[in-house]
């Protein structure tokens, strides 16, 4: 289809939304009586992206060779000196001379008229609709809380003995209660539980709250009364999710942050000012931010027996705005089907910070078949959060557990890795890893103020926490590498000797069969039974600690990579080893936490299970700042006198001498008698003052045991021989792609013995 004429777009200026809206309705039943007629939305008009910009010498540029492009979403664009106007999709565009030879009434006119006497133009749009589309969902792929629930969290449904895949939004209240907030079709019906994976096992976090508090279609008066009223219905999907404990969860959303007040929509500020304002949300799916733009307003996605069903907003990718016709003008939109359920946020930006307010609530997607190649392009569907908080009389909730982070140790990670960086001696070393500091960690002053997430934009993760964030859930052999509790004893058990210390009486027993000896004979004499989240019943779990044999097998591939590259028989060896190094500080991380190399662990029983999570997480993030000040005291450059060979045997043996120290400084059961005797107010303080100088001590000694490390392989392999143009940050894509690849540093258990000694 194609208009009969041109039009004159500073006719059209002074249109409001109101007018547009009057102008679909009045002649609703028109529109759909005409051919390939699809859908409809109001905004602004769209210019194919080739036609030319508007110049001082050319105010008005011919643009006539092009009215027989069909227009799409993704080959225009929403200009500044585009016009208000009425979006009629079609599935197929068809030329004017052709419909007038063929059916003339299916001509679509260039504007409708109101009774007014105002013309509101008509912006035909082809977009042909993908009708099916895979929407499996492979739940082993994606990124599950291991400490704390936030807004982008996937959730877990069972209906119908199926599961489905959806996403947490945000915390919201009724000013007694606080519910997470979803989707309607993803909750069901009052009482239904959901779920989520949390410590690695499904675990229910709340039930579907009641009938008065879901949205489905809502009359559209009822969600606009400012506007005129209409025969269509507002599919705001709304549902909500009364949540078991408060405790599991914080305030912010993965990949965004902390989100500011609501966008308040109402008769003053939902107008066509919100055409083209870029919004945000987090892919639970993918793992990414969904950077997109509001395309469109009150896209009418359905009609039923002569009733509209509208959502609020239609959202596509991201144009940049220029006068361009270049592919890379416009960023693809990921989104998949188990998105549903985000928050969707307009996103401001001062030049230095991006801030977020939530705008909207995702609930579903059209995909368009676009370009050359006719690949799929979708499209969000998301309903306004204002109209939802006023119906239901919710508010969000913004300052809960803000100090919570989102894995076990994330500060204390991200500080041992990015302190290690400044504490080598090599010069070229130093200017290598200072170039990629941020690539491996944050800053001091990030981590103090929450300014982080654990991926960006990108999806990527900074490398001392990629174990966690990243391999907890793309590689479950990798869980056993963290820990290892070499502090236990039996009198039955090697006379009562730890493992710790006959490791480092003599190095044979620095071995994963001497290991795994040792542990059968633990299970034997004293089986680990922990009760299991999922049913409740008690579980047996092996000893299987292998977090020493990781280092080694990391330092290794740090040695023969940087080997390669300074042969030029490994054009990657460089990256590889930073990617290698980066992702072996989470290891060390772990080595200088007396809770990670302990059997206390999790406490002596399930009473003390917390023990954990509230000192190496809690505790280190809420009083980062004096720790970090604690480390300050205790750091220092390596010596060349304490770099270790190439072995891989003498990196295991240098990590458990710093596990020796960290028991030693901070005893396991110190940590616990702590946590016992502060209950209450005043506990994170009360904590500091027993633990809170020799915190900062032992990750100290842990940054300096990994800069001990950098060197020693830097040394072992040659680094010095490097040019120092080469020296410089690495592409975050190509290392995301290097941590990815599941056959780099491959992760095994101790019971993979033979797999695992090919790698050491």
């Amino acid at each position: 289809m194609q208009h009969s004429s041109s039009t004159n777009a500073y006719d059209f200026a002074a249109l409001s939304l109101t007018d547009l809206m009057e102008a679909r309705e009045y002649y609703h039943l028109h529109l759909l009586n005409k051919k390939n007629v699809v859908a409809t939305a109001v905004g602004l008009y769209r210019i194919r992206k080739e036609e030319p910009w508007p110049t001082k010498k050319d105010p008005h540029p011919d643009t006539s060779k092009f009215k027989k492009i069909p227009r799409t979403l993704g080959n225009s664009e929403v200009r500044p000196y585009s016009w208000p106007a009425i979006l009629v999709f079609v599935e197929k565009m068809e030329q004017a001379e052709d419909l007038v030879g063929k059916e003339p009434s299916d001509l679509i006119p260039k504007a409708f008229y109101l009774p007014n006497g105002k013309a509101v133009p008509v912006c035909v749009v082809q977009a042909e609709k993908v009708t099916q589309t895979d929407n499996t969902i492979d739940v082993k792929k994606l990124r599950f809380p291991t400490n704390v629930i936030s807004g982008g969290f996937p959730l877990l449904v069972n209906s119908q003995n199926q599961q489905r895949v959806a996403s947490f939004g945000c915390l919201v209240t009724d000013g007694h209660t606080t519910y997470a907030l979803t989707n309607r079709h993803v909750v069901g019906k009052p009482g239904s539980l959901i779920s989520t994976l949390y410590g690695n096992a499904e675990q229910v976090v709340g039930v579907s709250a009641d009938a008065n508090l879901q949205l489905g279609k809502v009359p559209f008066h009822d969600a606009y009364p400012w506007m005129q009223d209409c025969k269509t219905y507002v599919n705001a999907d709304v549902g909500l999710v009364e949540v078991n404990d408060l405790n599991q969860w914080k305030t912010t959303v993965l990949g965004l942050g902390q989100m500011e007040p609501l966008y308040d929509l109402n008769a003053m500020t939902f107008t066509l000012k919100l055409i083209n304002q870029p919004v945000a949300a987090y892919s639970g799916i993918t793992s990414q931010v969904l950077e997109g733009e509001i395309q469109a307003l009150f896209y009418r996605f359905k009609s039923v027996n002569g009733l509209d069903y509208v959502s609020d907003f239609l959202v596509g990718p991201r144009t940049a705005g220029v006068p361009s016709s270049r592919a890379d003008n416009q960023k693809r939109l990921t989104m998949s089907y188990g998105d549903s359920g985000s928050v969707l946020c307009i996103e401001s930006s001062d030049g230095t910070a991006k801030t977020y307010h939530p705008l909207g609530l995702i609930w579903g997607m059209h995909e368009f078949i676009e370009g050359t190649d006719r690949s799929a392009q979708p499209y969000i569907l998301a309903s306004s959060l204002s109209t939802a908080c006023r119906m239901l009389d919710l508010d969000i909730v913004r300052g809960w557990n803000l100090d919570l982070v989102d894995t076990w140790g994330e500060v204390g990670h991200f500080k041992v890795g990015g302190t290690a960086c400044d504490l080598v001696s090599s010069t070229k070393l130093l200017k290598l890893l200072k170039a990629n500091r941020d690539n491996i960690g944050y800053t001091d002053d990030a981590l103090i103020k929450g300014n982080y997430v654990p991926g960006d934009e990108k999806g990527f993760v900074p490398l001392a926490d990629v174990a966690d964030v990243d391999w907890r859930n793309t590689r479950p052999n990798d869980s056993s590498n963290h820990f290892a509790d070499i502090d236990e004893t039996n009198d039955g058990v090697f006379n009562g000797e730890t493992l710790l210390d006959l490791s480092l009486a003599d190095d044979s027993n620095i071995s994963l069969d001497f290991w795994l000896e040792y542990d059968n004979k633990f299970d034997q004499v004293d089986p680990n039974f922990k009760t299991d989240k999922k049913t409740g019943k008690k579980k047996l779990y092996p000893r299987r600690g292998a977090l020493p044999f990781r280092v080694w097998q990391m330092y290794k591939q740090m040695v023969l990579s940087l080997k390669g590259f300074v042969s030029g028989d490994n054009k990657d060896g460089l990256l590889e080893f930073i990617v290698a190094g980066g992702t072996m500080s989470h290891y060390v991380g772990d080595a200088c936490q007396p809770l990670h190399i302990s059997y206390l662990h999790h406490g002596r029983n399930d009473s003390e299970y917390n023990v954990h999570s509230d000192y190496e997480t809690t505790f280190v993030a809420k009083k980062a700042e004096p720790i970090f000040n604690a480390v300050s005291k205790y750091t220092k450059k390596v010596k060349t006198t304490e770099l270790i060979d190439a072995k891989g045997l003498s990196a295991a043996k240098l990590v458990l001498k710093l596990m020796k120290r960290t028991i030693t400084t901070l005893p396991p059961m110190t940590v616990l008698q702590s946590w016992l005797d502060h209950k209450g107010r005043g506990k994170w303080d009360g904590m500091w003052d027993d633990l809170g100088d020799d915190t900062g001590k032992v990750i100290a000694d842990g940054s300096h045991t990994m800069a001990v490390l950098w060197q020693s392989a830097w040394k072992a392999g040659g680094g010095d021989k490097i040019a120092l143009s080469k020296l410089k940050a690495l592409d975050q894509t190509a290392l995301q792609a290097k941590y990815k690849d599941k056959n780099f540093v491959p992760s095994y258990t101790m019971d993979q013995t033979d797999l695992y000694k090919s790698v050491l």
